[in-house]
């Protein structure tokens, strides 16, 4: 499975999960094994986006990083102070 995918899945699972609007999501072509029906989201370079409004009142930051084994997101919250 490409990293890519994985990533792609988590982020919107990770949007998701924190309220944020999910505007632009495109299901894979075919079954993909790792996630329901219908809970999927794929991008192609220049075709297919994943696109969210930030409607939780705050800026955020979104990070992802990946190691030889897990993929990883985060959405954090940015404070001015």
């Amino acid at each position: 499975m490409e990293i890519v995918k994985l990533v792609q899945h988590f982020i919107m699972q990770h949007l998701q999960f924190n309220g944020i609007s999910i505007t632009e999501r495109h299901e894979h072509g075919r079954a993909v094994d790792y996630i329901k029906d219908g809970k999927d989201a794929t991008v192609s370079y220049n075709t297919l986006d994943l696109k969210f409004t930030n409607n939780t009142g705050n800026e955020i930051k979104l990070y992802t990083w990946c190691d030889d084994v897990n993929v990883y997101a985060k959405i954090t919250q940015i404070t001015y102070e």
